[in-house]
């Protein structure tokens, strides 16, 4: 097995202790008690990667983070900034995406700093 396929693995161990929603959506609580679901993200830095611009070294080091977004959705505030939703710690930022069903998506986790 891979580093790659390794750390996937051990994401969806982590994923699969998150709360799965009635369509069987995983997802987390933030501190406003709004549901954060993870789909975009996943897509965006796992289930599509041949077709993206990221590097495997960028998506591993995304993905290995999936073990904080618990503490981070609930220990830190959500606040908007050009039509998106930012959590922001002292080194990281996700970058939350309102669908046109209002669904609070995670479209990106980064260090910033």
């Amino acid at each position: 097995m891979t580093k790659a396929e390794e750390t996937i693995k051990i994401f969806f161990e982590v994923l699969d202790t998150f709360p799965t929603a009635n369509n069987w959506q995983k997802y987390l609580t933030l501190k406003n008690w709004k549901r954060l679901f993870l789909n975009i993200f996943i897509k965006k830095y796992w289930l599509k990667w041949t077709e993206t611009k990221y590097n495997t070294f960028d998506m591993l080091r995304r993905i290995r983070m999936i073990e904080f977004f618990d503490y981070i959705t609930k220990e830190f505030d959500i606040y908007e900034e050009n039509w998106r939703y930012i959590i922001e710690t002292n080194f990281f930022r996700m970058i939350i995406f309102e669908t046109k069903k209002k669904k609070l998506e995670l479209l990106s986790f980064y260090n910033f700093r």
